[in-house]
C-alpha cells in the first residue's frame, strides 16, 4: 500500500505497471506462505479467511487501477482540459480590454499556413464566440461520443455485421465500426487526420483554416460530385479534437460540425454545405 501510494500520489504515475508488479509480489509472498508456513492442522476458518482475502484484495486492486481508476481520471483531466481552454480563451479577453489604445494585429497568410483562431477577430464578443462555440459543440460532442460507445459495447445496438469490419447500428441510424489495421496507432493517426488527401479521392479540397489550440482546429474539407454530376458537390466546416492517451497508445479523434464566419458558404451556389 505504501509502494502504490508513492507512485500514485507522490510521483503521480499514470501507467497500471507499479501495481502489477506489487500484485506479482503480494502473490508470490502469499504463496510462499502458504507452501512453507502454513500448517493445515493448525489452520482454521480464520487463517483460510485471511489467505483468500490478502489474495483476493491484491487481484482486485489489478483490476480496479487499469480498468476504473485510471480511465476514469484521464476522462476528468480530458474535461478539465476543454474547460481552461475556454477560461484561457475569457481571460484573454479581458485582459486585452484592459489595454483599449493598443491595436489587435491581424495577419493575413496564404492558404497554406495556419492563422491562429485568437487573431481572427478584433472585436472581443466575436472572438469569445468565435474560438468558444467550437470548443462548446466539441465538449458536447465528447459527451455524446462516449454515450454512444458505452452503449454500443455494452451490447445495446444492432448487430449489422461481425466480421472484418464490425459494424453496430444505433437506435438513431449512428454506426458503430470497428476494424484492425496492421499498423502502428502513429501511423494510422497521420493517415486519418494528416494526409486524408492522399488516399480519399472523393475529396478535392481539406485543410486547416484556424487553430484554436494544440489539439483543437478548424478543418474545412470539400468532396467531388457524385454520378457524373447528378450529386452535388458537398462541403463541410468542422471543430476537430484530437486526445492522445499515452499509456494506453491510442488516439481518439472528435469531429463536430459548426458555423463560423472564418469559412462562410461557399460562393458557388451548386456546393451544398
Amino acid at each position: 500500500m505504501v509502494v502504490l501510494i508513492l507512485f500514485y500520489a507522490v510521483f503521480v504515475v499514470h501507467h497500471w505497471l507499479p501495481v502489477a508488479i506489487t500484485t506479482s509480489l503480494s502473490t508470490v509472498y502469499i504463496v510462499i506462505k502458504i507452501l512453507f508456513f502454513f500448517s493445515h492442522k493448525q489452520g482454521g476458518l480464520p487463517q483460510y479467511l485471511l489467505v483468500l482475502t490478502s489474495f483476493s484484495v491484491a487481484w482486485f486492486e489489478l483490476w480496479l487501477m487499469p480498468f476504473k481508476v485510471l480511465p476514469g481520471e484521464r476522462r476528468c483531466e480530458h474535461s478539465d482540459s476543454i474547460r481552461d481552454d475556454m477560461s484561457v480563451s475569457v481571460r484573454g479577453s479581458s485582459f486585452r480590454e484592459t489595454r483599449p489604445n493598443q491595436a489587435v494585429a491581424s495577419r493575413y497568410i496564404s492558404e497554406d499556413e495556419f492563422r491562429s483562431a485568437m487573431e481572427f477577430s478584433s472585436e472581443d464578443e466575436g472572438l469569445r464566440s468565435y474560438r468558444n462555440a467550437p470548443l462548446r459543440a466539441l465538449r458536447e460532442a465528447s459527451e455524446k461520443v462516449e454515450t454512444h460507445l458505452r452503449q454500443a459495447r455494452l451490447g445495446e445496438w444492432k448487430v449489422l455485421k461481425v466480421k472484418e469490419p464490425m459494424v453496430l447500428q444505433a437506435p438513431d441510424s449512428t454506426y458503430y465500426v470497428r476494424a484492425d489495421f496492421g499498423c502502428s496507432p502513429q501511423v494510422l493517426f497521420d493517415a486519418a487526420w494528416k494526409d486524408v488527401m492522399r488516399w480519399n479521392t472523393q475529396l478535392v479540397e481539406a485543410r486547416v483554416i484556424a487553430i484554436i489550440d494544440s489539439v483543437t482546429d478548424l478543418y474545412y474539407s470539400m468532396t467531388a460530385p457524385a454520378l457524373k454530376g447528378y450529386v452535388s458537390s458537398r462541403d463541410f466546416f468542422d471543430a476537430r479534437r484530437i486526445h492522445f492517451d499515452s499509456a494506453m497508445q491510442t488516439y481518439s479523434g472528435v469531429f463536430v460540425s459548426v458555423e463560423s464566419p472564418a469559412c462562410p458558404v461557399h460562393a458557388n451556389k451548386k456546393v451544398v454545405r
